[in-house]
């Protein structure tokens, strides 16, 4: 069982500085944390701590620093100590490594440009903790050989690719009847030349000493699944005394942000299809089920307390020295990754409601002895990333002021929906009046005010069902008419056919929109109105997300030469072509990418040289950003009626739309609860 959960505080500061000021006890734990060499110490000593991020699910740095999305991973990241960067940043013997999200982009895998694969199924998770550990060695390495590195970057992407091949691939010419290596086999070769390799290098130079070496991780969404993974990778690696080639070293600190294990079949599939046995806990992510390995000496784990999705199972942790925290706001709201003014919320940084996760995690790694940097020597960059602002603390302490968040976690969640339910209950009728919904764009607005339309529907079909069930079941000969489907989630509408009676939870749910909606100016609305985000609302399961994804289904369109077979395709491929009269560079590029990807498709040769081929051609044409917003803007709004066909059949036992079909009056599936 996990430990108990914590509620996050009832009032925070008006400012970043005071929001992460250290108490005079803290102070001394920083202190007794913070290793360093003693005043007595040895002339030639090197402590050697390492951070690790690993950012969570379609979260990329490089994509989302321009348009101030950047996670929380990000934003800790960048206020790490490394021994390459400036000023207050800068400390011999200390390095950082970034990890991007599943789904995005990770040349050091190979992966030039976003996938599906990696977005819905968390493919390319083993290469990324596999990078992560690669570069542990990296850096031990450097520490006391000159800053030499142990590894290439062409050596570690050989290393990745290998791993893919030997543990996750079906090679076609391999001997069927030899045991394939999984993960420990693999690594425990690897990691005998890897020990032995470092070993060399160190009595070669055995100095500086090194009392010990420190890794403190850091992860969100997926890539709090991957963070906890790397720690058990990790601790197979070290010796039975704890020493990794030699030399003491601890995971001192994990911190995560809403840890979600959608890896392979995810666990909204054993409720949809015949898959029952379906966890999202396959391959690399089963193991995080189990107690965090020993080598772990601190974890802090912050939990959404508004998300519902139910692709979007939390995993608690369990292990020695654990805290859970629970914060309002949807999955991003924790871990980062919305945008100023998205959905119309937070006009700006310093009132995303994702900054005071930050700001707490910060405080709590710093306590822990995490090399991070102080605010107040943070560059001024650096500083509007961790920013807040008054209002976000009027809207925070109102919002915490209007429950009792005591209990366990099912007693928290409960309240914590209550407000949320009030919320919804006051503007299920006028939810085109709120401000932020007005200040939203296009989109938005749609995905907002459509998902509003589907609670009613969804409302009405739950009294329907509590009146039948008080009715012993006999009014369910009535089918659902076609606006009833319309306009409600699949969910509601699987239950109602199958005749369930509501659930204790579902005629709580009900109650909360039976009651006189409260006042406008309730005290908890404006958090939930301005800055909690609707991730049920945003979370498209069919359709066209991202400007890379637009980008690249415009690319396939332009290659297969066909008729487009819907309304709305043909809609884009009008405007692409207005697109390209007008703008004969991005012709001449688009042009030039079917070119290059088509040679290498038609190339003949041997299997491995026309796969060489192939990748050299996916590395030469992804889209540059620009390119990404001009071919994005071809897409007209979506709607459930005009992207609906997109859907993965696959999906069609979950929603007929373009969006989750499980709505709000469920909760998501919570594992190791």
């Amino acid at each position: 069982m996990s430990a108990p959960i914590q509620s996050a505080p009832l009032h925070i500061s008006d400012n970043a500085e005071n929001e992460m000021a250290l108490t005079a006890d803290e102070l001394i734990a920083w202190h007794r944390n913070y290793d360093e060499p003693a005043k007595n110490a040895l002339p030639c000593q090197q402590f050697i701590k390492i951070g690790l991020f690993f950012d969570g699910t379609n979260n990329n740095m490089e994509r989302d620093v321009p348009n101030s999305s950047q996670s929380n991973v990000v934003k800790l990241f960048n206020a790490h100590k490394d021994v390459d960067e400036k000023g207050w940043l800068n400390e011999s013997g200390y390095y950082k490594f970034y990890v991007p999200g599943l789904g995005t982009r990770f040349p050091e895998n190979k992966e030039w440009r976003e996938s599906q694969d990696g977005k819905a199924m968390g493919k390319g998770g083993q290469a990324r903790i596999l990078y992560a550990l690669l570069q542990v060695y990296n850096a031990v390495h450097r520490a006391f050989n000159n800053d030499e590195f142990m590894f290439s970057k062409d050596e570690i992407t050989a290393k990745l690719q290998q791993y893919t091949k030997d543990v996750e691939t079906n090679d076609p010419i391999a001997d069927a009847h030899a045991q394939r290596p999984n993960r420990h086999t693999w690594f425990e070769k690897l990691t005998e030349e890897l020990d032995k390799k470092l070993r060399a290098a160190r009595i070669a130079r055995p100095k500086p000493n090194i009392p010990k070496i420190t890794l403190n991780v850091f992860g969100f969404s997926r890539g709090s699944v991957e963070a906890r993974a790397f720690c058990y990778w990790f601790d197979d690696v070290l010796a039975k005394d704890g020493t990794f080639a030699g030399m003491p070293a601890e995971i001192n600190f994990l911190g995560i942000f809403e840890s979600v294990s959608s890896i392979g079949f995810a666990n909204s599939a054993s409720e949809s299809t015949p898959i029952f046995w379906a966890t999202g806990h396959f391959a690399w992510a089963r193991e995080i089920l189990k107690p965090l390995p020993g080598c772990v000496k601190q974890t802090v784990h912050y939990i959404a307390a508004h998300e519902q999705r139910r692709n979007f199972p939390l995993t608690r942790v369990t292990g020695k020295n654990v805290t859970e925290i629970m914060y309002p706001g949807v999955h991003s709201d924790v871990g980062g990754g919305y945008a100023p003014k998205d959905q119309g919320r937070s006009p700006e940084m310093a009132s995303l409601l994702s900054q005071i996760p930050l700001l707490h995690m910060h405080h709590a790694a710093t306590v822990a002895g995490v090399p991070l940097v102080a605010y107040s020597v943070m560059t001024e960059d650096l500083k509007n990333q961790y920013a807040i602002n008054s209002s976000l603390k009027d809207a925070w302490d109102g919002y915490m002021a209007a429950g009792e968040f005591k209990g366990d976690y099912k007693a928290m969640i409960k309240e914590h929906m209550r407000l949320f339910y009030g919320f919804h209950n006051r503007y299920l009728n006028d939810f085109s009046a709120m401000n932020s919904y007005q200040d939203a764009g296009p989109q938005d607005k749609e995905d907002l005010l459509s998902y509003n339309a589907l609670l009613k529907g969804d409302l009405e079909i739950l009294k329907t069902r509590v009146y039948n069930a008080s009715q012993g079941g006999a009014p369910y000969f009535t089918p659902l008419d076609a606006k009833e489907v319309a306009n409600s989630n699949l969910w509601q509408q699987q239950l109602y056919n199958g005749k369930v009676a509501p659930s204790d939870e579902e005629k709580w749910a009900l109650k909360q929109f039976e009651v006189t909606p409260v006042k406008f100016g309730e005290a908890y609305l404006p958090l939930l109105r301005n800055y909690v985000h609707d991730s049920l609302a945003g979370f498209y399961l069919g359709g066209f997300s991202s400007n890379e994804d637009k980008a690249q289904e415009l690319l396939k369109m332009a290659r297969t030469g066909k008729t487009p077979d819907t309304q709305y395709r043909q809609q884009v491929w009008d405007n692409y072509q207005d697109l390209i009269q007008k703008d004969p560079t991005l012709a001449a590029s688009m042009q030039g990418k079917i070119k290059t990807l088509n040679d290498a498709d038609d190339a003949s040769g041997f299997h491995a040289e026309n796969a060489a081929k192939i990748d050299s051609a996916d590395q030469a044409t992804p889209f540059n950003t620009d390119e990404q917003a001009k071919l994005a803007a071809c897409f007209p709004k979506q709607t459930d009626a005009n992207v609906s066909s997109e859907l993965n059949p696959a999906l069609k036992t979950q929603t007929e739309k373009r969006r989750e079909g499980s709505g709000y009056l469920r909760q998501r599936a919570v594992f190791n609860g």
